[in-house]
């Protein structure tokens, strides 16, 4: 009898184990891997293996662009509350910090009140050109921000695990990684393409091809450079980076890399970029939860664990949605099943941005008393503190990326805003405010986290590498 459990109890223990918190992980030794970007890959290999590059992207794009939404919109929510509510104290911490409190007014204040007043010009004057002007921004911090946070993974999961380079193996790192971007970057804007994002038409930048050859001279003399740097580390007798670190370097080579891309891929590298910074936010949340409850967390054994777990178990299921919606897709009827599913699980969305202005009431109440109650249980408990944060998190991503735009679109199309913020839809189309939302927090996320990930902050240094197990 023994003898026949013990393979299934040593498959417990090894996955308890690999999902279990330890003093060099940020998580856990599987969910940093996970997280970091080994499940990308993952999915990338099973892409090219299953799926060619030439299939019809109509169906699963869809699938692929919301479970995106239910990851994407989160991270950004974070950033926001990272910023204002955990960083609030520092805004006036000038004496103390200086150099900190200047970059959260620039962040927090400034660049905000500049984009408002450049998207609120654009819309008096019924500039497009502004418009589409604000999508390359967009694109060219977006593509940055990436490549800065593979780099703030290698250097932070590196160091989790006691592996430090020296200052020019950093630059040999980022050379790489900027190389890679600029390839990227030139790469989509040759020629003059036209796309769309949310409705509003733009053209690529038409850079001319003898552009890129030197930039891929670059990129591949870097890329090499990097590599010899790790093979030089390892016969100097240098640690090498944990696999989760290797797997972020793979994994954003995977992502913007012109030659890999993949069309369902591509669409989904935004879910793998949030998933990526929420391994840092809940690292960061989880043990700050734990200790501002430290007093309560005396009387319980395994609260670290726990809360790793479940924030385990939530991960996997994230990503278990997209394998659903495609099996269930195949299974039963293609786009039909897509539209139930979207109109069941964004029901409540739709409910607040339409007319039904009892029932959206009713909601807001509704919610206003569940984040009440747990404001009071939150203090007792470090598990319902880091629950208030991600439920906060849920419904800031949703209000600010979904529901609040689409209903300023639909009383700019009634005529019900004051004339100053109603839109040509004719010129414009009638989403205009989904793309200047989008727009705006792409962009100032690439600020807000310009700030919040350095050393600098108290509270980086304070809770993402404490280990209050």
């Amino acid at each position: 009898m023994s003898a026949t459990r013990q393979p299934h109890h040593f498959l417990w223990r090894y996955t308890f184990g690999l999902f279990s918190p330890t003093p060099t992980t940020l998580l856990s030794p599987g969910a940093d891997v996970f997280m970091a970007g080994g499940a990308s890959l993952i999915l990338f290999v099973l892409l090219t293996v299953l799926i060619p590059k030439e299939a019809d992207v109509a169906l699963w794009g869809f699938a692929l662009y919301y479970v995106s939404f239910l990851v994407n919109s989160p991270h950004f929510a974070a950033s926001y509350q990272l910023l204002y509510h955990d960083a609030g104290k520092d805004f006036f911490s000038f004496k103390k910090n200086p150099r900190f409190s200047a970059k959260l007014w620039w962040a927090g204040c400034i660049v905000p009140l500049l984009m408002i007043g450049y998207f609120f010009t654009a819309l008096q004057t019924g500039s497009m050109a502004m418009m589409t002007y604000s999508i390359h921004v967009m694109y060219f911090l977006v593509g940055w921000h990436y490549i800065k946070q593979i780099f703030g993974c290698v250097i932070v999961l590196s160091a989790q695990k006691k592996v430090f380079f020296h200052r020019y193996e950093r630059w040999i790192i980022l050379s790489a990684l900027y190389s890679l971007w600029l390839v990227k970057f030139f790469a989509a804007n040759l020629g003059n393409a036209l796309a769309k994002f949310f409705g509003i038409p733009y053209a690529a930048l038409n850079f001319p091809p003898e552009l890129i050859i030197p930039l891929v001279y670059f990129f591949v003399i870097s890329a090499l450079g990097m590599l010899l740097m790790f093979v030089w580390r390892h016969k100097i007798g240098k640690p090498l980076p944990p696999l989760s670190a290797v797997c972020a370097i793979i994994s954003i080579y995977v992502w913007l890399t012109p030659v890999s891309r993949h069309a369902y891929f591509e669409m989904i590298i935004p879910f793998f970029h949030s998933l990526q910074y929420l391994l840092f936010v809940v690292a960061y949340k989880r043990n700050q939860s734990i200790i501002e409850t430290k007093e309560i967390v005396k009387e319980q054994t395994g609260v670290a664990t726990n809360m790793t777990m479940i924030t385990t178990l939530g991960t996997i299921l994230f990503l278990l949605i997209p394998v659903l919606l495609i099996v269930g897709s195949i299974s039963y009827g293609g786009d039909e099943y897509f539209e139930t599913m979207m109109t069941f699980t964004f029901g409540m969305i739709i409910a607040v941005s339409a007319t039904l202005w009892s029932r959206t009431i009713a909601i807001v109440i509704g919610i206003c008393a569940v984040l009440i109650a747990m404001q009071f249980i939150a203090k007792k408990s470090p598990m319902w503190h880091f629950a208030q944060f991600i439920v906060h998190m849920l419904l800031i991503g949703a209000l600010i990326l979904s529901v609040i735009p689409t209903m300023f679109d639909i009383l700019s199309k009634n005529n019900l805003l004051p004339s100053a913020f109603i839109y040509n839809s004719q010129l414009f189309g009638t989403g205009l405010y989904l793309f200047i939302f989008s727009v705006f927090i792409n962009i100032h996320h690439y600020f807000i986290d310009n700030v919040l990930w350095r050393r600098d902050n108290p509270n980086v240094r304070e809770f993402l590498f404490a280990h209050p197990h």
